[in-house]
């Protein structure tokens, strides 16, 4: 049983906030893991569209991976420029979950909460590269209701294929520093919780300069914030 109280965590608005991350090498994965605390809290099948949570893509055929959860809450998507696939898994709206994706050759073994709920058959698309990275937005016009709504918190992206144990080591607790393989780390604590935060506009990577643009946030109150 895994639980999640984050001391900070961003909300997302699912109508037009969303984070950018200007393009890095950093991301080129071949293979690697994405790892990430969300609770996606919206009407099952309300969006239309399968909300966004993480992705490395520049319209619809620019697409080197990108992690979706299913507008109906009933799996995790991925969609890599060449198939769209999915492991089921019914979420339940305004509850947290820790999600894991690791990516090796062509699959992507997904985890919820450190247990794997199976592979799908698409990995990194490798022939993709110099895209910016985005969090809750597909930055995709032809799909313009993929952004996510509800928290995201603990983002943390490696160039390595993490293991369940290493995983699970992880999962309930922030990681020390430095870390093998770990290209990127967003902990989401900048600002106070429902506070006044328009200070704060970028979030903070601590694993390097990966430096992100909060983009169309109130940065005041429990929303958009």
């Amino acid at each position: 049983m895994h639980g999640h109280t984050p001391p900070n965590a961003l909300n997302f608005n699912g109508t037009n906030n969303f984070v950018t991350f200007p393009y890095s090498p950093a991301f080129d994965l071949v293979d690697g893991t994405i790892e990430f605390w969300m609770r996606p809290n919206w009407t099952p099948g309300s969006n239309g569209q399968n909300p966004c949570v993480l992705g490395y893509r520049n319209g619809f055929a620019a697409t080197r991976f990108s992690v979706h959860v299913e507008d109906n809450l009933s799996g995790i998507g991925i969609w890599n420029d060449i198939s769209y696939q999915v492991r089921p898994f019914a979420f339940v709206q305004g509850t947290w979950y820790h999600i894991a994706v690791v990516e090796s050759g062509s699959s992507a073994t997904c985890y919820v909460n450190g247990v794997s709920i199976g592979a799908t058959a698409n990995g990194f698309n490798t022939a993709l590269s110099n895209a910016p990275l985005t969090i809750s937005w597909s930055n995709d016009p032809l799909y313009p209701n993929e952004y996510f709504r509800g928290e995201i918190d603990e983002v943390r992206i490696w160039n390595t294929v993490r293991t369940s144990a290493e995983i699970n080591a992880n999962l309930n607790s922030e990681i020390n520093l430095p870390q093998t393989g770990l290209v990127a780390y967003y902990r989401f604590n900048q600002g106070v919780a429902g506070g006044n935060n328009a200070a704060f506009n970028t979030l903070n990577d601590l694993a390097s300069c990966n430096i992100g643009t909060l983009n169309n946030f109130t940065l005041s109150g429990n929303t958009s914030n």
